[in-house]
């Protein structure tokens, strides 16, 4: 058997399952070449693979038509009152082309550009069998497109993108071997920095029969795509279309795509460790009680490939997005240590660190915000953010502690030896912790022209107040 024949089996048996390899080798091969075949395989198996990384893995599962996006505007041109379809009922002009829907994840590819190609939705279905039996969420969505259509090349949305089930519950083999390859993706499509996430949170005000009720903050399938969708994605690129009036999407209006943003980035929750996730989900509702564990299962796979690669986060508020306080405190610090190639920390706006961050990501100081952390916040955070290996940067200047919070900085960060850049209130400049902070940031060696001490919102705010 020749190298090309063991490439050839090498590549198969790398992405195919055991029960599909199977299948392949004895409906194509002698006898004798099956036993050559599995003693290539037995090999295979015994070298260490090369792990996919995240845009490899999104390229191999679109390219192959794992998963369809369906065209933006094939979506937009369909007629007022149309009930999205099964992916197997819509037509192939619907879809796509695998080749194009793979461009935004290849390599050199422009992050500014790519995130405007791939719109992955986030929605609760509204029945069992039928996300959408009445058109309710579809007409948020084409609105919504009457406006970003030009940008979008496809949409994922799961009823449209995968094999569904027929009217008795049931798919086929190869649907549910299709479906389950496409759903080994969805944590990427939801949580790359590379796709633009809507969350359609809205319900309908008149329920039907048969509706499912449950509100999208109550529901398994959405807190897992907010709370990955919040990690490492730029946030103006997860924008929360049920928090607006649908008619503002008529564009006649001429709503601006800035001022949709300034109203609809505002759904960002604090990252969760794998455990606490667990612990959500046990609490969610879901249609099917096994996805509990295949749920929890595919969060804690991302979440430990990005937390040990991820070097920025930007958990910053923008524009209008509510702030966090105490409790999301709490939840972030459990969560914080186990980002350990983080090196930018950023929980408010900086003036003095605006080129703290990728250069692509554009991040735009100005228009952030800072959280609601008081002195008890800050008193949970503190310890975290010393046990992050890596932190050489974090802003904290338009965060609302006052000096009891300072001063439980200062016993865990003043002397941290990776820390070289932090951002604090101007308001504690000249207090006594302030200037204890100083101190003791020189003494550390470090450059006093890198503790900023900067003017914000919470200059106008009592200091150890939270809301």
């Amino acid at each position: 058997m020749g190298s090309g024949a063991s490439s050839a089996i090498s590549a198969v048996a790398e992405k195919a399952t055991d029960e599909e390899l199977a299948v392949f080798i004895g409906e194509s091969f002698s006898e004798a070449q099956q036993q050559r075949i599995v003693s290539v395989i037995q090999e295979l198996d015994s070298q260490p693979k090369r792990r996919e990384s995240p845009d490899e893995e999104m390229r191999r599962v679109l390219g192959c038509g794992h998963v369809r996006l369906v065209k933006s505007i094939w979506l937009v041109e369909t007629p007022d009152g149309w009930i999205v379809k099964r992916h197997q009922d819509l037509p192939e002009e619907a879809f796509v082309r695998n080749q194009d829907a793979c461009e935004p994840f290849e390599e050199g590819a422009d992050p500014d550009e790519a995130v405007f190609k791939t719109l992955v939705v986030s929605y609760p279905w509204l029945t069992k069998r039928h996300p959408d039996p009445h058109g309710f969420h579809c007409k948020r969505l084409k609105r919504f497109f009457q406006i970003w259509e030009i940008f979008m090349q496809g949409v994922f949305m799961d009823f449209m993108s995968l094999p569904q089930v027929d009217a008795n519950g049931v798919r086929t083999a190869a649907e549910d071997v299709i479906f389950k390859k496409g759903l080994s993706i969805i944590n990427l499509l939801y949580g790359s920095d590379k796709t633009f996430v809507v969350q359609l949170t809205k319900m309908p005000e008149v329920s039907f029969e048969g509706m499912n009720a449950i509100p999208y903050g109550n529901r398994g399938w959405c807190c897992f795509e907010q709370t990955v969708a919040g990690i490492v994605k730029p946030k103006v690129y997860l924008m929360n279309l049920g928090i607006v009036d649908v008619d503002l999407f008529d564009e006649q209006k001429a709503i601006t795509l800035e001022g949709i943003a300034s109203k609809c980035c505002s759904g960002m929750l604090p990252p969760l460790s794998p455990s606490s996730m667990h612990q959500l989900l046990q609490r969610s509702q879901f249609t099917n009680g096994a996805d509990v564990e295949k749920v929890s299962s595919m969060y804690k796979s991302f979440f430990e490939d990005v937390s040990g690669a991820a070097e920025f986060l930007n958990f910053a508020p923008y524009r209008a997005m509510s702030t966090w306080t105490q409790e999301e405190a709490t939840r972030l610090s459990e969560a914080l240590p186990l980002f350990t190639a983080c090196k930018t920390l950023c929980l408010s706006g900086s003036d003095a660190f605006r080129d703290c961050g990728p250069s692509h990501l554009e991040i735009c100081f100005s228009e952030l915000q800072g959280h609601r952390f008081g002195d008890d916040s800050i008193e949970i955070l503190a310890p975290s953010f010393a046990k992050m290996p890596a932190l050489e940067t974090l802003t904290l200047a338009l965060c609302t502690f006052g000096e009891k919070g300072l001063s439980d900085l200062e016993a865990v960060l003043a002397a941290k030896a990776s820390l070289t850049k932090l951002s604090l209130p101007l308001a504690l400049h000249d207090t006594l912790a302030g200037k204890s902070f100083v101190r003791a940031w020189t003494a550390a060696d470090k450059d006093p022209a890198d503790l900023a001490f900067e003017a914000g919102k919470a200059d106008s705010e009592a200091g150890s107040q939270e809301e």
